[in-house]
């Protein structure tokens, strides 16, 4: 997925032609987007599923926007306004209604293990140190670009890691691959092209 989205906004930046101007220290701050909005946060998830309940996860998960807004407060001195918290407190309601609704008298297991719910939650302060960390990048360069070089970092961090599982396993039919396109294309490129303009809006 990381590769797949590297390639997809390296061959857009090249459409838009957009200017790569970055400097050395937006480039350290572009590898620490790279490690925690993508692979520290995806293999961390990932582990942590395996090891968790889906219910459990997703759960976890739900928290995301307040550790967002409290890193936000504690390292980028922003007050937590009542609407913010409002806000981020009805979302959260949201979600944990949904997921009650969808689980409730299911026969799916919601205990996950404490190793795998710990590991999942270090992939929720990990994308919120990525949420913290690149919207000073999208000031003043494009959404394209900094998703450009945050892919390619995150490409380089997660190699060593992912190389030996690339590749179909047998017995893969048109459904896999139509499944895997999705991931790819919805659930990775078009997914992070809209946060990337939308954290660009509001920055």
């Amino acid at each position: 997925r990381i590769s797949f989205a590297f390639i997809a906004f390296f061959l857009m930046s090249k459409i838009m032609k957009v200017k790569d101007n970055f400097t050395i220290k937006e480039h350290i701050s572009l590898v620490i987007c790279g490690i925690t909005g993508t692979s520290l946060n995806q293999l961390t998830f990932l582990l942590g599923l395996s090891m968790s309940s889906p219910v459990d996860a997703s759960l976890i998960i739900t928290g995301g926007p307040i550790v967002t807004m409290l890193f936000s407060a504690l390292f980028l001195k922003e007050r937590i306004s009542l609407m913010k918290t409002i806000g981020v407190l009805v979302g959260l309601s949201g979600a944990l209604l949904i997921l009650y609704s969808s689980y409730i008298g299911s026969a799916i297991n919601t205990t996950g293990s404490l190793k795998g719910n710990l590991i999942v939650v270090i992939s929720v302060f990990s994308y919120a140190t990525y949420l913290i960390t690149v919207p000073s990048l999208m000031q003043k360069h494009s959404p394209v670009n900094v998703m450009k070089w945050t892919f390619f970092y995150g490409m380089i961090t997660s190699l060593p890691f992912c190389y030996k599982y690339t590749g179909l396993t047998d017995g893969y039919g048109l459904t896999q691959v139509l499944e895997l396109a999705y991931a790819l294309i919805f659930g990775t490129f078009i997914a992070y092209t809209l946060v990337a303009f939308a954290l660009q809006l509001l920055s």
